[in-house]
């Protein structure tokens, strides 16, 4: 059973100083913030954002993240 939510009491997380961030990274953090799991992208989406690929193959971050992705999702071609 689904129940309402009042987006008032329970907003969507917010990035702080958004002006101190790469437009490239607030976009990307933006899409991964979506309140409700229907209007997220999927992971595959996500993994062709520009900020996730001007950061592949700039160190270990990069590495780290497409590794986990890869673990947590069996057959996910990055």
């Amino acid at each position: 059973m689904l129940l309402p939510t009042n987006d008032k009491i329970n907003p969507s997380p917010t990035l702080r100083n958004r002006e101190e961030w790469r437009r490239s990274f607030s976009h990307f953090i933006a899409w991964c913030r979506l309140k409700y799991f229907e209007t997220r992208p999927s992971v595959t989406r996500l993994l062709k954002h520009p900020f996730i690929k001007q950061a592949h193959g700039k160190g270990s971050r990069s590495t780290a993240v497409h590794t986990h992705l890869r673990a947590s999702r069996p057959g996910l071609q990055t």
